[in-house]
């Protein structure tokens, strides 16, 4: 039995049996830009198809462009949700909050990333980056719950990564200092108020 292609040559071989008999499959290993492997497998008509489909892949011509077509970046994703699913169950104000925070925090640490390509440990450094560069915990709290929910729409019901992979931006985090609570009388809320 022959064996996969595992290496940057790749194979294009005729399939004889099944469904697809009579067809040709492309199969190419490549390594993504966080050093995964990945493995493309492709049908064809023809051997000339496969072939230079093959050559471009080996030149590394369309490597990157199946890259973005498998899977968008975080910061496409992020646009996605906000044009086209957030507007049906959240109101505009929460909407606007949560790009101005992906725009200011987010998108020039983490935007260009393909969203299976994101690392805890980038998430963990960039967490630190913002409380680092003064961001309340509060804040950032909130930010990591955008980027949590925005993930898990990737994974259900879109389907755009997968379900085995887990969600780099779920970390624990400090929480706010707690604030004590004040109780006051109806006699010192009415004082309070009077006050010039």
């Amino acid at each position: 039995m022959a064996q996969r292609a595992d290496n940057n040559d790749g194979s294009c071989r005729e399939i004889l049996t099944g469904r697809h008999a009579g067809k040709w499959r492309v199969q190419y290993t490549h390594r993504t830009d966080t050093g995964q492997r990945r493995r493309l497998s492709r049908l064809f008509s023809t051997k000339t198809e496969g072939k230079d489909f093959l050559k471009g892949l080996q030149r590394g011509e369309r490597v990157a462009a199946l890259r973005r077509t498998q899977e968008p970046t975080l910061g496409e994703w992020f646009d996605w949700l906000a044009r086209n699913d957030w507007p049906e169950t959240i109101g505009e104000s929460t909407i606007s909050a949560r790009t101005g925070r992906f725009r200011k925090y987010v998108a020039s640490h983490l935007g260009n990333w393909p969203l299976s390509g994101i690392d805890p440990l980038q998430v963990r450094a960039f967490y630190k980056h913002l409380r680092d560069s003064g961001a309340s915990d509060s804040l950032v709290l909130e930010v990591r719950s955008d980027l949590v929910r925005a993930f898990n729409q990737a994974t259900s019901p879109y389907q755009r990564v997968p379900h085995s992979l887990a969600n780099p931006f779920r970390l624990p985090l400090q929480q706010p200092a707690r604030r004590d609570a004040v109780a006051l009388t109806p006699e010192e809320v009415h004082a309070s108020l009077i006050e010039p």
